[in-house]
C-alpha cells in the first residue's frame, strides 16, 4: 500500500529543505492539488469544493490533514470530465506539502518573530485559493542548504468581508545567493462564511524589488 510522503523536493521545492528547481520544469509528474485526510479508516482527496478522490491502496496517515500534489487517474467508468460528487482513482504519486496556520499580527514585532526578507508569489496552478486553503507558490533565495527558513501568513486584519494578510519570510541571514521556489498550504477555513461562501483576500509582501500586494479568492468546500 502506498504512503503519503513528504514533498520530495526533485518537482517544486517544499519549505523547509530545498532543492534547486527550473520554473519550467517544476511539477510535472504532479497534476493535482488536493486535501489529504483519513476518514473511517480509509483515506480521502478532496480535490476541489465539491469533489472527492477515493483513492485504492493508500494508506492514510492517522490524524493528517494535509494539502498534497498528487499524480491519479480515475478508475470508475464516469468519463474525464463528470462532475459526480465522490470518483474512485488510482494514485501512482503523493506528496504532503507544508500545510500551516495564519499567525496573529505582532504589530512593530513582525519582522523580529516572522522575519523581513523579500519573497516572491509565483502566479501558476499552484497558487491558488480553494477547499479553504490559500495555496502560494514562492520563490526566495539562499545559498547554505543547513539554513533553515521560515515562512508565515500574518493575519492583519480579517472579519466583515475585509481580509487582510501579509506574507512574511525569515531567511536566518541566508537571504542570498541563487532562486529556489516553494509551495505552502495556508488552512483559512477558521475564516469559512456561515453560507459557504468565497472570500476574497489581500495578501502583501515585500519583493525582491518593491512591495506588492494582490487579491485571491478562497472558496470553500460544500457542506
Amino acid at each position: 500500500m502506498k504512503n503519503i510522503k513528504a514533498f520530495a523536493l526533485t518537482l517544486v521545492c517544499a519549505l523547509l529543505t530545498f532543492s534547486a528547481c527550473n520554473h519550467k520544469d517544476s511539477a510535472k509528474a504532479y497534476t493535482a492539488l488536493v486535501t489529504y485526510e483519513a476518514e473511517n479508516g480509509n483515506a480521502r482527496l478532496q480535490l476541489n469544493d465539491s469533489t472527492v478522490l477515493i483513492p485504492s491502496g493508500l494508506k492514510p496517515d492517522k490524524d493528517t490533514v494535509v494539502r498534497a500534489l498528487v499524480n491519479f487517474s480515475f478508475t470508475d467508468d464516469l468519463g474525464e470530465n463528470s462532475t459526480a460528487p465522490v470518483r474512485n482513482v488510482e494514485v501512482y504519486d503523493i506528496a504532503s506539502i507544508l500545510t500551516k496556520k495564519p499567525v496573529e499580527d505582532l504589530g512593530i514585532d513582525n519582522g523580529i518573530n516572522y522575519g523581513d526578507d523579500p519573497i516572491e508569489i509565483i502566479e501558476d496552478w499552484l497558487t491558488i485559493g480553494e477547499d479553504g486553503y490559500l495555496n502560494l507558490r514562492f520563490s526566495i533565495q539562499r545559498s547554505n542548504p543547513s539554513v533553515a527558513h521560515g515562512i508565515a501568513l500574518v493575519k492583519i486584519s480579517a472579519g466583515s468581508g475585509d481580509y487582510v494578510f501579509e506574507l512574511r519570510h525569515n531567511a536566518n541571514g541566508d537571504g542570498y545567493g541563487n532562486f529556489y521556489d516553494g509551495v505552502v498550504a495556508f488552512d483559512l477555513n477558521e475564516f469559512r462564511p456561515s453560507d459557504g461562501s468565497p472570500i476574497n483576500v489581500k495578501i502583501k509582501w515585500k519583493g525582491y524589488e518593491r512591495q506588492k500586494e494582490d487579491f485571491i479568492k478562497v472558496t470553500f468546500r460544500k457542506q
